[in-house]
């Protein structure tokens, strides 16, 4: 029997639930003082391992040009 690895456990579909108490509203919050400096950029920002995308959400709606991709398809769906 071949054991999980430790990252494909992590971030599977469990890890919104174990993970509730991380909100749209914190990802706002946590990324507000990057905004200025995101705007300064050209091109699109890219959200590398964005997960369910509380971050990549958080940026578009401030107006940011942003992607995201990531390994979990649980967490993308």
């Amino acid at each position: 029997m071949t054991e999980q690895a430790w990252w494909a456990k992590a971030f599977d579909a469990t890890y919104v639930a174990r993970y509730g108490h991380r909100s749209d509203d914190a990802a706002r919050e946590e990324i507000a003082g990057l905004v200025p400096r995101l705007r300064n950029l050209s091109g699109p920002i890219l959200d590398a391992c964005c997960g369910n995308g509380r971050h990549l959400q958080a940026m578009r709606d401030a107006g940011l040009d942003a992607l995201g991709f990531d390994w979990s398809l649980p967490l993308l769906e």
